[in-house]
């Protein structure tokens, strides 16, 4: 190739890397930047005439002192860069994200070439990382939509049965205890009979409420049927499983929750049972519960029944 026609080359060349949006520049073999263009001095916080011949150190430490460029999270520099250095010119090419602190995101190329000197490549990956975010808030948002329940705002029968099930393995596999409650509100088709539907939907979400304030952090509260509803109390034996349902039982039989004019009362019904060594499945588990709850119920409502009511 004739020597201008390669100069010419060479100038279009460097014109369109300082021209592009893209991210470009050289490192020297001791880490000092030979060309730059504005693109790439920005994730330092710098003009790319300002980068030149300044090291990869110093420009980090521009953005650490100045709040600028690179968000580097880290309340010491020190530290920060030794471990930046140690990765850097680790491997031949390697490709990793970093944020800055205005909130954007780049991919970051860095390609040793000939001689020890260092290309870097920046491609601004902002919109597709806020996509990306959007995508899994939806997914978030649509999961909770389909593991919770419409009225009340607690988890609803799907998700306690799949939680359930995975509890009821780990509480065989590590040998710890599993108690399940069973909640039936008596009587409460003559709240919507008496008063209309509105007024069981108030009932229900009160009662909710309620039981929410009693429960621990990890237990799993759900409403699984019209008027029914379920607790799985993780490493919890019958003995204190009890005293759980009996607080609930005493708090919902105190309630007057306020409808138009009248205060309305409702009382609960509980079974409950503790997992054991005959039982091989969280249904087998549930179908003992639903039976003391049944009982509870036959005795006249507004009991906690369990082999432990029962013998004690």
């Amino acid at each position: 190739m004739p020597k201008y026609r390669k100069n010419k080359i060479e100038k279009i060349l460097i014109e369109s890397l300082l021209l592009t949006k893209d991210g470009v520049a050289l490192f020297s073999p001791d880490d000092r930047i030979l060309f730059c263009n504005d693109a790439a001095a920005a994730l330092f916080g710098v003009t790319g005439k300002e980068a030149l011949n300044k090291t990869f150190s110093e420009l980090c430490l521009n953005c650490f002192n100045k709040k600028v460029g690179v968000n580097i999270e880290s309340q010491e520099f020190q530290p920060w860069i030794d471990m930046a250095l140690k990765k850097r010119r680790s491997m031949s090419h390697r490709r990793f994200e970093t944020d800055t602190v205005d909130n954007k995101f780049f991919m970051i190329t860095e390609q040793m070439v000939q001689e020890n000197y260092m290309y870097i490549y920046i491609t601004d990956i902002t919109e597709q990382k806020n996509y990306e975010n959007k995508l899994q808030l939806m997914s978030k948002e649509l999961e909770k939509l389909a593991t919770t329940d419409y009225l009340t705002g607690i988890r609803n029968r799907r998700y306690f049965y799949e939680m359930a099930r995975a509890e009821f393995n780990r509480s065989k596999r590590e040998n710890v205890k599993l108690t399940v409650l069973i909640l039936d509100l008596d009587k409460f088709k003559l709240i919507n009979d008496n008063y209309g539907h509105n007024a069981g939907d108030i009932v229900l979400k009160t009662i909710t409420e309620t039981i929410s304030k009693l429960l621990r952090d990890y237990d799993i509260f759900a409403r699984i049927g019209g008027e029914e509803f379920a607790i799985l109390l993780p490493s919890t034996g019958i003995e204190l499983g009890n005293n759980i349902a009996e607080r609930i039982r005493v708090a919902i039989e105190s309630l007057k929750i306020a409808f138009e004019n009248e205060k309305l009362t409702i009382t609960t019904s509980i079974g409950l049972v503790e997992s054991n060594d005959n039982m091989t499945s969280f249904e087998q588990m549930l179908q003992v519960a639903d039976g003391y709850l049944n009982k509870a119920k036959n005795q006249g409502r507004n009991k906690v029944l369990s082999s432990y009511s029962i013998n004690n």
